[in-house]
């Protein structure tokens, strides 16, 4: 009977997630969300389903029931790095940077070469005008993703804003090489000839 109730237990998530799945393909996220939240009262100890919920959710008009979701599946597990970095995403979006940075800082200790988490955690650096820190984060999204055109892109704006015409002009004429838009973007808004 044991073995019943688990297969049970399975074909019932297979069915909750593959209909979730199926309204997603169609931008559905709502309902889609729904089968993700229905999935998680089946299997409460799996954090993925909240925190795809979650992600379908913040997509529409429901950011606080995103948010509450992405906390529920780290109260699960506290170092499941996609709750960690939407809610760190969220909080970022909220000015929430203190908050944010603490977050992203917990991704990156668990996956040091996630420029994704490395880049969010220099905006919010950038937002709280920690420059030196941000500087860093930007250079280390560089090496981590060497052709990520936003990370160039604040790296820019922050040298401009101290004044560090020198390593600028080095950053805009390396990014002009692969992102010529961008580049001349960055020229046109920081008066740059």
């Amino acid at each position: 009977m044991l073995k019943i109730n688990k297969m049970l237990k399975k074909l019932k998530i297979f069915c909750l997630t593959l209909k979730a799945s199926f309204f997603s393909v169609f931008n559905k996220n709502i309902e889609s969300a729904k089968f993700w939240i229905e999935a998680s009262k089946v299997d409460p100890s799996n954090p993925i389903y909240p925190t795809t919920a979650g992600q379908h959710l913040w997509k529409t008009s429901k950011k606080n029931k995103a948010e509450n979701l992405f906390i529920v599946a780290l109260k699960i597990n506290s170092k499941y790095v996609p709750a960690l970095f939407n809610l760190a995403f969220v909080l970022q979006q909220k000015n929430s940077h203190e908050e944010a940075i603490v977050l992203f800082s917990k991704v990156i200790k668990i996956e040091p070469n996630n420029d994704l988490a490395v880049y969010g955690r220099g905006i919010s650096y950038k937002n709280l005008e920690n420059y030196p820190a941000a500087i860093e984060d930007f250079k280390n999204t560089i090496k981590l993703q060497p052709l990520a055109p936003h990370a160039y892109y604040h790296l820019s704006r922050i040298l401009f804003e101290i004044q560090n015409f020198v390593e600028l002009n080095n950053i805009i004429n390396k990014l002009s090489t692969f992102e010529p838009q961008v580049a001349n973007q960055l020229k046109k808004e920081l008066n740059i000839k």
